[in-house]
């Protein structure tokens, strides 16, 4: 397994899955910054009052989950009962890379992607967690 210079991640559900999947020591890390972004990013909102009532970030993360349960559901489709630790290890690196395209692609377009990518990582864990 990869190590990590800062262990207080590698408990974390989306460093274990990054970790799973078979992916190096720079995903993880990409991993590790996109859910400290998001957290941040979570902070501002909460320390300006951008967020009208918790009630907004509970519809986000919602919403967030409903989108995982959905790639989770299809993939399992794909994959099937009798799916092998390596067909599995490669439908989840092709989520990762989904999802850092995703990213890449909001990017772009001046949206902020580390708010949705690393809270897609929370939402994940509790889809395939």
């Amino acid at each position: 397994m990869v190590a990590l210079d800062q262990p207080e991640f590698s408990n974390r559900p989306f460093y274990k899955q990054v970790e799973l999947v078979g992916d190096r020591q720079l995903r993880i890390r990409n991993a590790v910054t996109s859910y400290l972004q998001a957290f941040r990013q979570r902070s501002a909102w909460t320390r300006r009052d951008l967020l009208l009532l918790d009630a907004d970030l509970r519809k986000y993360d919602k919403r967030l989950h409903a989108e995982w349960e959905l790639q989770h559901a299809q993939v399992c489709d794909e994959l099937g009962p009798d799916a092998t630790e390596t067909a599995m290890a490669q439908a989840g690196r092709a989520i990762l890379k989904r999802s850092e395209e995703q990213r890449t692609a909001r990017t772009c377009t001046s949206s902020t992607p580390h708010t949705t990518g690393g809270s897609r990582s929370s939402n994940l864990s509790s889809v395939i967690g």
